[in-house]
């Protein structure tokens, strides 16, 4: 049996996730995979190892043929120093894509997949819901500012480990929840706010637009290769920062509150088929990229 290994650093439920979505593609192909942290000094050998996010150079010749995925926001300064030593470098957008090759990579555009979390038991509401969790990244002071800007804006639901002093009157923060109140979450409000500054990939506007919600999102890379303007609302960008590898991208809070009035004044029959294309986008997105990999994966492990 051909085995991969599947390499990361343990920082939580996002890369778990991945390492999850990639276990599903490869498993039904009979492939053995095992999760590996990249913190160990050894691992078994396999026929591919990729590695996520981050690399212990020691355990890249235990592989015998290696991948890396990186997240640009958090691409580490000492990988070019063995960007060499990987056969293949995968991008998971056309930003990522962009920022491989002014390094001097010649990445492929392999995209990404994320869970479907659509629920239709659950009942929508026109409530808005700003998911930002532990990130800094999620644009939670502009949508914070919006919403004290415009008190007429619909109650916004937000999950922040952060607290705010100052919340507008009609912003609940209820903290950390579970997945499975996330997931009703997502499906219960019919408006997602997440104008991300960056996002490696940005799992939670591909879930929420699977989930059929209005998506308010940033003009910017990955962020509008999972939100088009045919289901989504994109803001404008108005300034710049770099970090890293990458760019951070932020919006003006007045452009967060009217793209949420437009999601508002959406009719019902207009509303539904926003929601069907984004759905069908994001499904679309989720297999192509399936497709993509297994390709990548049988020819690296006939190889190997």
């Amino acid at each position: 049996m051909k085995t991969v290994n599947l390499i990361s650093c343990d920082n939580g439920y996002g890369l778990t996730r991945d390492m999850r979505l990639l276990t599903d593609v490869l498993e039904p192909l009979d492939y053995r995979v095992r999760w590996i942290d990249h913190g160990h000094n050894e691992m078994p050998a396999c026929n591919v190892g990729i590695f996520l996010e981050r690399f212990n150079p020691v355990l890249l010749g235990m592989a015998e043929t290696s991948v890396f995925i990186p997240n640009m926001e958090w691409f580490p300064d000492e990988a070019l120093d063995y960007l060499d030593s990987f056969v293949q470098v995968w991008a998971k957008g056309v930003g990522a894509a962009s920022e491989l090759k002014r390094l001097g990579v010649s990445p492929i555009t392999t995209g990404f997949m994320s869970r479907d979390m659509f629920d239709a038991t659950v009942g929508r509401e026109d409530f808005c819901l700003h998911l930002s969790g532990q990130s800094a990244a999620k644009g939670t002071r502009e949508v914070l500012e919006a919403w004290r800007r415009h008190p007429d804006l619909p109650p916004l639901l937000m999950t922040s480990i952060n607290t705010f002093e100052d919340n507008p009157a009609n912003v609940e923060n209820v903290g950390i929840v579970s997945p499975l109140q996330v997931q009703n979450l997502m499906n219960r409000c019919r408006i997602h706010v997440v104008p991300s500054l960056v996002e490696g990939w940005g799992h939670v506007l591909a879930e929420g637009a699977m989930c059929g919600a209005a998506v308010v999102t940033t003009d910017a890379s990955p962020m509008n290769e999972h939100i088009r303007p045919e289901f989504g609302l994109l803001l404008p960008v108005v300034s710049t920062e770099t970090l890293r590898r990458t760019r951070m991208n932020f919006v003006d809070p007045d452009d967060i509150a009217d793209a949420v009035r437009q999601a508002v004044a959406l009719g019902s029959a207009d509303r539904e088929a926003r929601s069907s294309l984004a759905r069908d986008h994001v499904l679309a997105r989720n297999v192509s990229c399936a497709e993509t990999v297994t390709r990548l994966i049988q020819e690296l492990a006939s190889r190997a």
